[in-house]
C-alpha cells in the first residue's frame, strides 16, 4: 500500500517511466563500479576538496591545512560526507553524483536528450567530472528558488 502511493506520488506508475528509471539506476552503478576498478587519477579531489572536507569535518580551516584550496568553505558541506569515505569509493560517488548533478541542471533548464548528451560530453563538464571539481554545486544556483540560489 504504501510502496503502491509512493510510486504513483514520483511519477513511476507508468511502465515507460518505471523502466527509465531502473535504466538510469543501473547506468549509475554501472558507472561507479567502472571508475571504482579503474581508478582514475582525479588530482582536485586527492589535493584540493578531500583533504579540505577532512580538515573541515575535524574542525579546522581548509585555507591553513591546504595550500591550494581557494574556493568558499560552504561548498565543502556536501563533499564531507564523501571524503570520510576511503578515498576510491568516495571519489567514484562523487563522480556519478557530478554527472547525475550536471544532467538534472541541464534538464531544469531545458535541455533535450541530445542537448544532455551534448552537455556531459563537452569539454569542461568532462574534465570538471574527471578531476572531482564542484562546479555543479555553483550551477545550482540557476535552478534553485532565489532565497537559495543567490548562496551559490
Amino acid at each position: 500500500m504504501i510502496m503502491t502511493a509512493l510510486i504513483t506520488r514520483s511519477g513511476l506508475n507508468k511502465r515507460r517511466n518505471l523502466l527509465a528509471a531502473g535504466l538510469v539506476l543501473g547506468l549509475g552503478i554501472a558507472v561507479f563500479f567502472a571508475v571504482l576498478i579503474r581508478n582514475p587519477y582525479a588530482i582536485d579531489w586527492h589535493h584540493t576538496y578531500r583533504p579540505a572536507a577532512l580538515a573541515m569535518a575535524l574542525g579546522k580551516s581548509p585555507f591553513t591545512e591546504v595550500p591550494l584550496f581557494f574556493a568558499a568553505p560552504w561548498v565543502l558541506i556536501p563533499v564531507i560526507p564523501f571524503a570520510l569515505l576511503p578515498e576510491d569509493i568516495g571519489r567514484s560517488l562523487w563522480l556519478v553524483l557530478s554527472i547525475v548533478m550536471f544532467a538534472l541542471i541541464c534538464y531544469r533548464l531545458g535541455g533535450k536528450p541530445i542537448t544532455l548528451l551534448a552537455f556531459l560530453l563537452s569539454a569542461p563538464i568532462a574534465h570538471c567530472i574527471q578531476v572531482g571539481n564542484v562546479e555543479w554545486i555553483v550551477l545550482l544556483g540557476f535552478i534553485l528558488p532565489p532565497q537559495f540560489g543567490l548562496i551559490f
